[in-house]
């Protein structure tokens, strides 16, 4: 068992008690296909971000690659300058660019992990003590526990259903929509779509990768844009929520 002392994973949700939300009445297949169709064109015409980790905000014990793609929990904590704008305590970092207008796309390998959060969260946030995901405090992420315990950071939480387990994440911010849709990029589906997103203030990519008490801490990769500016991957089914 190894204990980081001083550091605490990301909080999904407020007292750790996860409740299934579900609409009181469900909308036709007809209205379904139309608001699929509506996000894939969305979907389609966002412009695919080349995106990197921002070390300034990163976490004392997070490990990042030479090339700022790829993160992981390290056991040591390493003795970074403090910033403003630095994680203090919460494992977490956020990604670069910041978004203040447009549609854009891009995807996170997630591997074996069994615990991540992933989304984006205003810039306002707070860095420093312990965070909680949640809406209400500035974050719109999709959570994963214990390997197949998914879940939306409403208040109160969603818990999210899907065929498989994700292995690569789509993530699709339309700031003038005010959404943020999450994608299986592999199987082909949709994951989730959070409404009525802040866009108030610039939007910076969260990422938070596992602490796991057996110390085998996941790895989370930000996916190579290989055409900058377009959608390499789609996606063809799923449900808009």
């Amino acid at each position: 068992l190894i204990r980081l002392e001083g550091v605490a994973g990301c909080d999904p949700v407020g007292g750790g008690n996860l409740t299934s939300k579900r609409p009181s009445c469900a909308p036709s297949p007809q209205d379904l296909s139309s608001r699929w169709k509506q996000l894939e064109d969305r979907v389609a015409s966002s412009r695919r971000v080349d995106m990197t980790l921002d070390g300034d905000t990163a976490n004392n014990f997070l490990l990042i690659s030479d090339d700022l793609r790829s993160v992981r929990s390290g056991r040591i904590r390493h003795n970074w300058q403090d910033r403003a704008e630095r994680f203090d305590l919460s494992i977490c970092v956020l990604g670069s660019p910041r978004f203040t207008c447009g549609r854009h796309y891009w995807e996170v390998d997630v591997g074996t992990s069994t615990e991540w959060d992933l989304g984006v969260c205003r810039e306002s946030v707070h860095r420093k003590g312990r965070i909680q995901l949640t809406t209400e405090r500035g974050f719109w992420t999709v959570s994963l526990r214990a390997g197949s315990r998914l879940s939306a950071s409403t208040v109160p939480p969603t818990f999210l259903f899907i065929d498989g387990k994700l292995q690569r994440v789509g993530i699709f911010l339309d700031m003038g929509m005010q959404n943020v849709s999450f994608f299986d990029a592999e199987g082909g589906s949709h994951v989730y779509t959070f409404r009525r997103v802040s866009a108030e203030e610039p939007l910076h990519p969260f990422l938070a990768p596992s602490i796991p008490p057996n110390g085998d801490q996941g790895v989370l990769s930000i996916c190579p844009v290989m055409n900058p500016g377009t959608t390499d991957a789609l996606v063809h089914s799923g449900e808009a929520k």
